[in-house]
């Protein structure tokens, strides 16, 4: 007769299949993703009472491919409000350590570098799922 389980020789030192899945499931869903904008401006003001130039972002953050990567994506949500300042493209920021929450920070170090000696508004950081 066959036996499908061997108790008295089983490992049960040994992790099953379902606490390895339970730990890789925990591992990708412990942190949500991590949304903020971003707004840069300047002393000036336009016509319409607008700060000039004024830069505005929305930044989200996530989990990235390995345990303890984070990715954050940097999307212009406005141009900027004066001549000559083209409207960037979406930027993608990528820290080995720490997670989304070193991502978001990351993408914060960035944009400050892009527009030093403006002022900056930042909202507070917000979980998505």
């Amino acid at each position: 007769m066959r036996k499908y389980c061997d108790v008295e020789n089983y490992d049960y030192t040994r992790p099953s299949w379902l606490e390895l899945g339970t730990k890789i499931f925990r591992d990708w869903t412990i942190t949500m993703a991590l949304q903020c904008t971003m707004t840069f401006y300047g002393e000036n003001e336009d016509d319409s009472g607008m700060p000039s130039p004024w830069f505005h972002y929305l930044v989200v953050a996530s989990p990235g491919p390995k345990t303890g990567f984070g990715t954050a994506s940097i999307c212009p949500l406005t141009e900027a409000r004066a001549t000559g300042i083209a409207v960037q493209s979406s930027k993608i920021i990528f820290a080995k350590v720490g997670g989304a929450e070193a991502a978001m920070k990351e993408a914060e170090l960035y944009l400050e570098n892009q527009h030093k000696g403006l002022k900056k508004a930042v909202s507070t950081n917000r979980i998505t799922e």
